[in-house]
């Protein structure tokens, strides 16, 4: 959702008075904020307040971001989300800093997303997926599993996400054995389930396949496939198959 400057400018009013009345009440308000952390957020209404930015910092929006194949977008491509914190920044350096893009310190950032970014697409939209890139430095990795597609709750589709720490020795949120396989080792043996909040992939030789439905209601809907080598055998395992997920050993 696009926000307008005066509603930023009046929402900064209000926290401004707030924090007024906390230092005249003798509450202390905490020390100053250095580049790239957050001196406030609208969203939290009284407790967004974090400090004021140290001195030659300037403030810089931080729900202001470049994602130029978003349907909102400008022809900038930048878009405005709702609730985004406001940033403490040395903009005009020369140096892309934390929680600078190109829509909020166009002097210093290129054109490009940002770490810990997915790389979203609409399907209507007027760019190519290829012109989508990951800034200088900024490694991009596949999304984690290799024959789903997934979609963010505003119907974008993932194309990628735009990450540093591939490689790092830790399985970080986003990879997976499919993505990350230098990072992520730990995978799903026989009979067991993948789950929707977590990017566990089957093991190698094991074939995906949906869960029985029995299985699937007792987990409240929590879990998305079975892993199994065993469908096709002849024999229908009563615990993992059934006639909707193994017919042709689970026959009538």
């Amino acid at each position: 959702m696009i926000l307008k400057n005066s509603t930023i400018s009046m929402k900064k009013i209000i926290f401004l008075l707030i924090v007024g009345s906390l230092i005249f009440s003798g509450c202390s308000v905490s020390s100053c904020k250095k580049a790239g952390e957050a001196s406030y957020n609208v969203s939290m209404g009284p407790d967004g307040y974090f400090g004021e930015c140290c001195e030659g910092l300037i403030e810089i929006s931080g729900g202001l971001i470049y994602e130029p194949a978003n349907p909102y977008a400008d022809k900038n491509g930048c878009i405005s989300l709702e609730g985004g914190a406001t940033i403490c920044s040395d903009c005009g350096n020369g140096i892309c800093g934390k929680g600078e893009n190109y829509c909020n310190c166009p002097n210093d950032c290129q054109k490009c997303i940002n770490e810990g970014v997915n790389m979203r697409y609409y399907k209507d939209s007027k760019i190519l997926e290829s012109d989508l890139k990951c800034c200088p430095g900024i490694g991009q990795i596949k999304p984690w599993h290799p024959n789903l597609e997934q979609y963010d709750n505003s119907g974008l589709k993932i194309i990628g996400h735009c990450t540093s720490k591939c490689g790092n020795g830790i399985c970080d949120k986003n990879e997976s054995t499919y993505n990350c396989p230098q990072d992520c080792t730990d995978c799903l043996e026989e009979g067991e389930y993948q789950k929707f909040d977590n990017t566990l992939l089957c093991c190698n030789g094991l074939n995906e396949t949906r869960p029985k439905d029995s299985v699937y209601l007792e987990s409240g809907n929590s879990i998305s496939k079975l892993c199994t080598a065993k469908c096709g055998n002849n024999i229908c395992d009563q615990k993992t198959e059934d006639q909707t997920n193994c017919p042709e050993d689970c026959k009538k």
